[in-house]
């Protein structure tokens, strides 16, 4: 829980907390620590897919064993994800060792019920903090992206399409908010990109790591948020936009459909080549920014944001599933 600060590690240490302050019996362990578990039950985060067979073969069949999906890694290949055999082995053995799933989108759990429909699951959506319900209500005209400079989240072709389509009249400032340490020759590449032209150099601002309360500061006055990322399982940087106010702007790819509609100020593009394209017509159009931006405000503050505390409950129907399992 200690680690980058992914949606998944979030996800864990919000789901944890709420748990511990309800009451429940909930504690994080290591899988070496799991050599004689006193517990009904265990789950087990998507990072450790490939320990899941030889775990469940090594406790007391009495102790069922549940599987926190963040993501597959198959999610990540070009080919759309649609039948079991498309499946790495890893990920079939993986499966096969769980008793229930718990996905955190609606569409990874569907997704789930093609390639593994004998599997019991369950979804338990994340909740989403907030700084400022809403956000401010005079935005500062930026465009924030929030994500660790990794392959997946667009970055470097997103950067190249703005190098070639920019021009001296763009004079908004994208930031971007996140590590440039877990994929360095990637994050490199992106800050090579930038330092070769010229309208990025004066125009791209590196956040690196923010605290939350740093990033959401940014997202309280930022204008626009901007997502290139190729897939995302459920996209909790895009729903704690939503909740600050902030119109967005992102590529398709997994869940991230859910979290763009037009009512709130939102845009969904194919690519990032037309994801630049998109960004920089609307920073072009002021009007227009402002409107969706009032859009988005107002969505933010009519619906609220779901707790963690709802979180919780929602997770622990799913271990009272698993344990009739």
């Amino acid at each position: 829980l200690n680690g980058p600060a992914t949606g998944g590690t979030l996800y864990n240490q919000q789901l944890l907390a709420a748990l511990q302050a309800r009451g429940s019996d909930a504690r994080q362990l290591a899988l070496a620590e799991l050599v004689e578990p006193s517990s009904a039950q265990v789950w087990v985060d998507s990072l450790y897919l490939p320990e899941l067979p030889g775990l469940r073969a090594r406790l007391p069949r009495n102790v069922r064993v549940g599987l926190l999906l963040h993501y597959l890694p198959s999610l990540l290949q070009p080919a759309e994800l649609e039948r079991p055999p498309q499946l790495s082995a890893a990920e079939r053995a993986a499966l096969a060792a769980v008793e229930h799933v718990v996905t955190p989108s609606t569409y990874l759990c569907e997704l789930l019920g093609a390639l593994a429909p004998e599997k019991p699951r369950s979804v338990v959506e994340p909740g989403v903090q907030t700084l400022q319900p809403g956000g401010a209500e005079r935005r500062d005209g930026t465009a924030l992206m929030i994500c660790n400079v990794t392959e997946n989240k667009g970055v470097l072709p997103l950067l190249a399409a703005l190098a070639r389509l920019a021009s001296a009249r763009d004079g908004f400032a994208l930031c971007i908010a996140g590590r440039l340490d877990l994929e360095p020759a990637y994050a490199a590449a992106c800050l090579a990109q930038c330092e070769q032209n010229a309208w990025l150099k004066a125009h791209v601002t590196w956040l690196g790591g923010l605290t939350h309360d740093q990033l959401f500061a940014r997202l309280s006055r930022a204008s626009l948020c901007v997502s290139a990322s190729h897939m995302e399982s459920y996209g909790m940087a895009l729903a704690e936009a939503r909740a600050h106010g902030a119109a967005l702007l992102a590529c398709q790819g997994g869940n991230i459909a859910h979290h763009i509609a037009a009512e709130s100020g939102g845009e969904l593009t194919a690519d990032p080549p037309a994801l630049a394209a998109a960004l920089l017509r609307l920073m072009r159009d002021r009007p227009e920014l402002e409107r969706r931006t009032q859009l988005a405000r107002s969505w933010a503050l009519a619906h609220g944001a779901r707790s963690w505390q709802a979180v919780a409950d929602d997770f622990l129907g799913a271990c009272a599933a698993l344990q009739r399992s």
